[in-house]
């Protein structure tokens, strides 16, 4: 079993800085909040295709986020926002669910080493927040790591991805 973590509260700042003044903090919320969308269409594509590997969100900037990804098979949840869900009368719905996600019509993701980093580097927040910033505009992100389970580990937005055997490369 692999797991990977994306940082859903580290997606949203960067969506956020790079909005400045036009960020909408209502119409981003929830399930809109960059975020959450990329740690659902993570999860979903990684359920659909039955990849072994457990997706664990974490950095959340609020509670609305958690409560987008209820569901998701692991969270990172700080004692403050643990506090702000207990006290919350309000009810949690389940918004990530795996066996409807096996049944989603999703194109299937594979690349070679040469395609995932042309990817990465058409990915705008491609080894951004989490990297220390943009050498250019939005070309020349991403850096390879170490060895991993046969291929190579990524950063991208905020997300550590490996592409190998065990965790296939996921963009979205």
């Amino acid at each position: 079993m692999q797991l990977i973590s994306p940082f859903v509260g580290r997606i949203y700042d960067w969506y956020k800085k790079q909005a400045g003044a036009t960020w909408d903090e209502a119409a981003r919320a929830g399930a809109n909040d960059p975020g959450v969308q990329s740690v659902t269409q993570i999860y979903n594509h990684y359920k659909r295709f039955g990849i072994a590997t457990e997706v664990m969100g974490a950095s959340f900037r609020n509670v609305g986020q958690i409560t987008a990804l209820a569901g998701c098979d692991l969270l990172t949840i700080a004692p403050e926002l643990l506090a702000q869900l207990a006290a919350s009368d309000a009810p949690l719905q389940q918004a990530l669910d795996a066996d409807a996600a096996r049944e989603m019509d999703l194109p299937a993701v594979n690349y070679d080493e040469a395609g995932f980093r042309y990817a990465l580097n058409e990915d705008c927040d491609g080894d951004g927040e989490a990297g220390g910033g943009h050498p250019g505009v939005c070309g020349g992100c991403g850096e390879a790591g170490e060895a991993d389970s046969g291929g190579l580990s990524f950063s991208i937005g905020g997300l550590r991805l490996a592409s190998g055997v065990q965790a296939p490369a996921v963009f979205v």
